[in-house]
C-alpha cells in the first residue's frame, strides 16, 4: 500500500474496509473504500460522516454491494446521498426474487453453490441483517427453489431445477416484452426529441412500444407506475439531457433487474453527465433526427428487431 492508503472501518456500515484517499480532477478529496459488506465504491471526503451508522444503514449497503458485484462500483457525493431509502428492495418477495437473481448469477450454471458468510453477506438480498437472509432463504427452500445448508458461521445455497426455471422465465418474460422505457427530462424543449427521434425509433424502425410515464395514465403513486413498468419493459431508453436525477433513479432500477440500458444524452450536454455512468457509451446527439438515426442502429446492433407480428 502507498502512504494514502490505510485500514479504517466503512463510513456507510462501519465494517472492515480498506480506504485510500486521492484528489480528483476539480480538487476534491476522494476515498475509494473496499468494504467485506458493501463491496467497492468511492465516496466524497465531504460525505464520509453524513452516514449514520445504525439500523437504517443496510439499504445504502445492499445498494452498494449490488453495484460492486456487477463491476459498476458507485460514487457518493452529495447529490446521491440521500437517495438510498428510495434505490433500495423493501418487500419481502421482491427481496426473495433480488436473491433468487443473486445466487443464479454467482453460480453461473446448475449444481454449484455459493458461499454466505455471517455478519458480510446479507446485503446480497437486501436483507438488514443474518436473521432476515436466513428466512429470504428458507421461503425459497421451502418453495422448492433453493437448496440451503447452514452451518456455524454462514450458508451454503444453490438453486434447484425449480429455481432456474423460475429466473429463466422471468428473464424470458422481459425478452418477449414490446415494452421500452424511455427516461427522460419532461421540459417542453425535449418534446420533439421524443416524437421525432426517440419514439419513431422504437415504434417504426424497430418494432417497439415506447412508455413514457408522462403519457401513461395511472391512479396510484406515479414511483409504483414507474416501477411497475419498468419491470415488464424489454430495455431502456435513457436520455440524460438536463441531467434529472429521476433518470439516474430509474437506471439503477432497470440495471438492478438486469434490464439492458441504452444511453443517450445531446452533444451540449455530455460533460454534465455524472462520471459514474461516464464509463458507459453513450449516444451523442444534436437533433432528434440523429438521434433517431442512431438510436434505431444501436436497438438492431444490441437488442435486436422486435420478434413477431407487428402491432397494429
Amino acid at each position: 500500500m502507498n502512504e494514502n492508503n490505510f485500514q479504517s472501518s466503512c463510513p456507510v456500515c462501519g465494517g472492515d474496509a480498506e480506504r485510500e484517499k486521492y484528489l480528483r480532477a476539480d480538487g476534491d478529496s476522494v476515498r475509494s473504500v473496499g468494504c467485506v459488506r458493501c463491496g467497492n465504491y468511492t465516496i466524497d471526503d465531504s460525505c464520509t460522516r453524513r452516514f449514520k451508522v445504525d439500523g437504517s444503514s443496510y439499504k445504502a449497503s445492499a445498494v452498494l454491494r449490488e453495484h460492486s458485484e456487477r463491476g459498476e462500483p458507485l460514487h457518493i457525493d452529495a447529490s446521491n446521498i440521500g437517495s438510498f431509502d428510495e434505490r433500495a428492495l423493501n418487500s419481502f418477495i421482491e427481496k426473495a426474487q433480488h436473491f433468487l437473481r443473486v445466487v443464479a448469477l454467482k453460480t453461473g450454471y446448475p449444481g454449484r453453490s455459493v458461499r454466505l458468510d455471517d455478519g458480510v453477506s446479507y446485503p446480497l438480498a437486501y436483507a438488514r441483517d443474518d436473521e432476515e437472509l436466513f428466512v429470504i432463504a428458507t421461503y425459497l427452500q421451502d418453495s422448492g427453489r433453493v437448496t440451503c445448508e447452514s452451518d456455524s458461521e454462514g450458508l451454503d445455497c444453490q438453486l434447484t431445477g425449480d429455481g432456474w426455471v423460475a429466473v429463466e422465465t422471468e428473464h424470458a418474460s422481459n425478452e418477449l416484452s414490446d415494452k421500452v422505457f424511455v427516461a427522460m427530462w419532461f421540459d417542453p424543449s425535449m418534446d420533439e426529441v421524443y416524437s421525432q427521434g426517440i419514439m419513431p425509433a422504437l415504434d417504426v424502425d424497430t418494432g417497439y412500444r415506447a412508455i413514457r410515464i408522462d403519457n401513461v395514465e395511472h391512479t396510484g403513486k406515479i414511483d409504483d407506475r414507474i416501477i411497475a413498468e419498468i419491470k415488464e419493459s424489454r430495455f431502456l431508453v435513457a436520455d440524460f439531457t438536463g441531467q434529472r436525477g429521476g433518470v439516474y433513479f430509474e437506471v439503477g432500477f432497470a440495471m438492478g433487474l438486469g434490464l439492458p440500458v441504452i444511453w443517450t444524452c445531446r452533444e451540449d450536454e455530455i460533460d454534465k453527465v455524472h462520471f459514474d455512468t461516464r464509463q458507459y457509451n453513450h449516444i451523442v446527439w444534436k437533433t432528434p433526427g440523429e438521434l433517431r438515426e442512431k438510436l434505431a442502429v444501436k436497438i438492431r446492433a444490441t437488442v435486436g428487431l422486435r420478434a413477431g407480428p407487428s402491432r397494429p
